[in-house]
């Protein structure tokens, strides 16, 4: 078990010098699971992290523009990851542009039957150099801070919060390095005024490192992650759902500024929106808000105390969560078995 930023470093196994490579050495650590099975956007935070790598390699950066910064990232999980198991992150440039490059990206676990490598998590990502988009004319128009149609954070400023127990929960076993922070009748009142579902809340990362040896780009490695802790409808509907178990299908980010690689992103706002629940089918959209804490490190003007960090939108199931258990029971019996052979 360890630091959030260490457990999602993976390293180089292969470079093809040829638009591909291979991470990997580590397992998925247990310490940022739900259950038995990694949060998701955690296994997803591992995938751009090596691709974050993979493009500050000596071939990516012969070119003019370094695509170091992640724009949009398109995940679909297809097999449920696992704990404490050997991963293999493949990465494959698809195409190197002069304002964007698009890479694909897969996480593959051997499968406890036979051993043979099965593709869990299947991502295309584009890069580019927020700097350099920043300082082009031709991209316009871009709303500032101060425009009359800048979104301000829709979120309350974290004083008027109160802890939370949404990380005290026995499947949550990030919870001694987790910390989060409601409103309470935050989500009541606004459903009274307009009829939809929204939360707002405040998380932290705590107990982490600060290793300067870590490699640049890992300010926005935790986006996923964060992202991936957006208040769901179904969780509040009444009944048995309370204690589920909320498997992403696919996962959606689009980043909307580069984040320094010395300024790690480790506390966050979140303001969700969750609105329609089919057959335990459900839609997230989540947008990810800088803690004011870090406004300097982000260079924010004078007067703005936070910043929209990524938007992410998001497919769940709603399942209970004795299925997500029940894949811990699996590997053991099936590791038993073969044992005995």
């Amino acid at each position: 078990m360890g630091a959030f930023l260490q457990a999602v470093l993976s390293q180089l196994q292969r470079d093809g010098h040829d638009g591909t490579a291979t991470y990997g050495g580590h397992s998925l650590d247990a310490e940022w699971s739900i259950g038995s099975i990694p949060q998701g956007g955690y296994s997803l935070s591992v995938i751009l992290s090596a691709a974050m790598d993979f493009m500050r390699r000596p071939e990516q950066e012969q070119h003019e523009i370094k695509h170091h910064d992640p724009m949009h990232i398109s995940a679909s999980f297809l097999v449920a990851t696992m704990c404490l198991q050997l991963y293999t992150v493949e990465i494959k440039l698809l195409k190197k542009g002069r304002g964007l490059s698009s890479l694909q990206a897969t996480l593959t676990q051997p499968s406890y039957e036979d051993g043979k490598p099965v593709t869990r998590i299947h991502c295309i990502i584009i890069m580019c150099n927020f700097e350099e988009r920043i300082n082009d004319p031709t991209l316009k128009p871009t709303l500032r801070f101060g425009d009359p149609f800048y979104p301000s954070c829709p979120i309350p400023h974290i004083r008027t919060f109160k802890p939370s127990n949404r990380f005290k929960a026995k499947k949550m076993n990030m919870r001694d390095r987790m910390i989060g922070y409601d409103l309470p009748g935050y989500t009541e009142r606004i459903m009274q005024e307009n009829g939809n579902y929204q939360r707002v809340s405040w998380l932290e990362i705590t107990n982490e490192m600060n290793d300067e040896r870590l490699p640049v780009g890992r300010g926005a490695t935790s986006l996923p992650f964060f992202a991936d802790f957006g208040d769901n409808i179904s969780l509040s509907i009444p009944g048995e759902n309370r204690d589920a178990w909320l498997p992403t299908l696919h996962l959606a980010i689009e980043f909307k500024r580069a984040v320094p690689w010395d300024a790690p992103v480790m506390k966050v706002g979140l303001y969700s929106t969750s609105r329609h629940v089919y057959q335990g089918q459900n839609e997230l959209d989540v947008e990810v808000y800088s803690h004011p804490d870090d406004a300097e490190r982000l260079g924010l003007p004078q007067g703005q105390d936070s910043t929209i960090l990524c938007i992410s939108r998001q497919i769940a199931l709603t399942l209970p969560l004795s299925v997500n258990l029940a894949q811990n029971k699996n590997k053991e019996k099936q590791s038993g078995d073969k044992a005995k052979m």
